[in-house]
């Protein structure tokens, strides 16, 4: 029996005031999903940890900083795929993260652009597989207990 290789990804739901999910479009020549809507993210390195990773993805493809204490932790998913008949697994580290920017403050780093989705709109994108699995997960959650994980904003 072949043993897939297993690769430690970090993963963002980053969610607006408008209970809007950000996603990437990935672009052509992206490997494991041409073309596809996915939650922002990327490979951890062997000298971080998934929450560092997480700050390093979303400075690398939004051009934003979060601070550690704004990206909390929501759960893990193993998920195993197939790439030209290849096995592989890939164990993403999902975190939440609350939007409280402008807009104007994104400066797209990777794929070919981004946007905010309310929920009705996400079954209508063409999502990567695990990012469709992390959201059905997150919508089967009350998301609106992960929004109460941050003190309110002070107007």
């Amino acid at each position: 029996m072949i043993n897939p290789r297993i690769f430690e990804v970090s993963a963002a739901i980053i969610i607006d005031s408008k209970n809007r999910i950000l996603l990437q479009k990935k672009d052509s020549g992206y490997l494991l999903g041409p073309n596809k809507w996915s939650l922002f993210g990327g490979k951890i390195e062997k000298s971080e940890d998934a929450k560092k990773t997480i700050q390093r993805e979303i400075k690398e493809e939004v051009g934003m900083n979060f601070n550690e204490e704004k990206i909390r932790f929501f759960y893990r998913l193993l998920f195993e795929g197939d790439l030209n008949g290849k096995l592989f697994k890939i164990n993403h580290h999902v975190f939440f993260i609350e939007f409280n920017k402008k807009i104007s403050e994104i400066k797209i780093g990777e794929g070919v652009g981004f946007a905010f989705f309310e929920k009705n709109e996400l079954e209508k994108l063409d999502l990567m597989p695990p990012t469709k699995k992390i959201l059905e997960k997150f919508f089967n959650k009350n998301y609106s207990e992960c929004k109460s994980w941050f003190p309110r904003r002070k107007k």
